[in-house]
């Protein structure tokens, strides 16, 4: 019988944030009778902004990684939203706009009617979009757009 142990991986850039890296870390847990379980996508937290990636960054991860091994064996890339969402996969937001680093997902299950964000790293948008964010008029109007675009 024995016990299943699953790897919970955080997803940072310049560490583990490659398609080579992630293959060499699956297939290793996988030796190693590991079930990789989860990429998380970094948290929102102070501090730790340069290790974040961008969500489109862990979308194109997982698709980059799926057929390397077993397909019991890729794990799930997963943000933990802010505000009680839950967990949620990188690919099933509502809405995504890349240029503006936002994204829309709703968990209708958990919080009904509810929608949760995720921001991308600041300094991995262009200059004139972190100025848009700077604002907090614009800062509105991208939050707002990506609401609408979202279905609410």
């Amino acid at each position: 019988r024995g016990v299943i142990v699953r790897n919970q991986a955080v997803l940072q850039r310049g560490v583990n944030d490659d398609a080579q890296t992630m293959v060499a870390l699956i297939r290793r847990l996988s030796y190693l009778n590991v079930q990789p379980y989860y990429v998380f996508v970094h948290d929102m937290v102070r501090g730790v902004e340069e290790l974040r990636t961008t969500l489109q960054s862990a979308i194109d991860l997982e698709k980059q990684v799926r057929g390397s091994t077993a397909g019991f064996n890729i794990p799930a890339f997963v943000l933990d939203t802010m505000g009680g969402g839950g967990k949620r996969h990188v690919h099933s937001h509502e809405h995504y706009d890349r240029e503006a680093g936002i994204a829309v997902f709703i968990s209708p299950v958990v919080r009904p009617g509810r929608q949760f964000f995720y921001f991308d790293p600041i300094h991995e948008l262009g200059v004139e979009t972190q100025g848009r964010w700077a604002d907090a008029e614009e800062r509105a109007a991208i939050i707002q757009a990506a609401r609408q675009a979202a279905g609410s």
